[in-house]
């Protein structure tokens, strides 16, 4: 994930207005996904596990968020053995968004007191840590078949955690990223 904010950039972003990251499959077509300003720019590869049909489903996608809007850039077909690069890049013109959402930005963003804002992300961290335990014991426990419905029902409550409390909380505060970070909640 990278945090983008106005003209405060990391070293890797120093000096940049805008940035930009590209995820290619294959060495073949490659998607562009930008944002300008203040926001949340990120990629995904997902990979679900075969369910009863056997059907294998995997998604590669960039995800922007900024103030105003959400986007979302999206590779069409990818499966199991694909080379997917990511690359972090500078200032360009990215392809148009497969879905865009406006928004307001009130509703979007979290905590306007920075503390409540750090007891959040701290609270997130507790629950991120006590499900992946149930998780883990599961795997070691469970049927193999049951283990895996619970994988599922953990990895989609933690990714809404991290869509509606985790990324709406570092969009209002970025100079909370090093600790999130330190949390473990974002890589």
């Amino acid at each position: 994930m990278i945090i983008l904010d106005g003209g405060r950039y990391s070293k890797i972003e120093e000096g940049l207005r805008r940035m930009q990251i590209t995820l290619t499959v294959n060495k073949g077509k490659t998607i562009k996904g930008a944002i300008k300003g203040r926001g949340i720019l990120s990629a995904n590869v997902s990979l679900f596990v075969p369910t009863d049909s056997g059907a294998t489903t995997a998604k590669a996608k960039i995800h922007g968020f900024d103030s105003s809007r959400s986007s979302e850039w999206s590779v069409d077909e990818i499966s199991v053995g694909d080379t997917i690069e990511i690359r972090l890049m500078p200032d360009d013109d990215a392809d148009p968004p497969s879905e865009t959402q406006e928004h307001s930005i009130a509703p979007r963003l979290l905590f306007t007191d920075i503390n409540r804002a750090r007891q959040a992300l701290n609270a997130a961290h507790v629950c991120k840590d006590q499900l992946e335990g149930i998780l883990r014991a599961a795997r070691l426990v469970e049927p193999h078949d049951e283990a895996l419905k619970i994988q599922n029902a953990i990895i989609n409550v933690i990714q809404h955690l991290s869509s509606r409390l985790i990324r709406p909380t570092l969009g209002r505060h970025p100079d909370l990223l090093p600790e999130a970070k330190s949390l473990d909640l974002i890589d």
